[in-house]
């Protein structure tokens, strides 16, 4: 089955179950706008920029869930938002970091709504 001519959003590309979503998404002929917080950072783009189909379908966008509006232009356009990046800390020194972050992950759900996303995926650590 192919998703030719579809674009979807894939936040938090560079980890672990979101470089396999893109991998599929990829397989199935989807058009892939990612998310990354460093799209200029090979060692945390080669294993998506390698992905078959990503040099004709797979755009790098730099994003973070601390900055409001960051999103707006991955997830312009696109039919459906894979959201899987969320904030990863071993460590807590600063709780209200953390509150910060948690918040911020519920703003970047807002931004797929004012973009009139109707279709969407939220996978997080909190």
């Amino acid at each position: 089955m192919s998703e030719e001519g579809k674009t979807v959003c894939v936040t938090g590309a560079s980890g672990f179950i979101a470089s396999w979503l893109v991998k599929f998404l990829l397989h199935r002929g989807y058009t892939v706008k990612a998310s990354v917080r460093d799209p200029n950072d090979p060692k945390k783009t080669d294993h998506l920029t390698s992905l078959d189909g990503a040099k004709e379908r797979l755009h790098l966008f730099k994003a973070s869930l601390l900055e409001e509006g960051s999103f707006d232009a991955v997830v312009d356009g696109c039919e459906g938002v894979f959201h899987t990046a969320s904030p990863c800390y071993l460590e807590v020194k600063d709780p209200q970091k953390m509150l910060i972050a948690k918040e911020k992950y519920a703003l970047c759900l807002d931004d797929d709504t004012k973009m009139h996303i109707t279709r969407g995926v939220a996978l997080n650590t909190f």
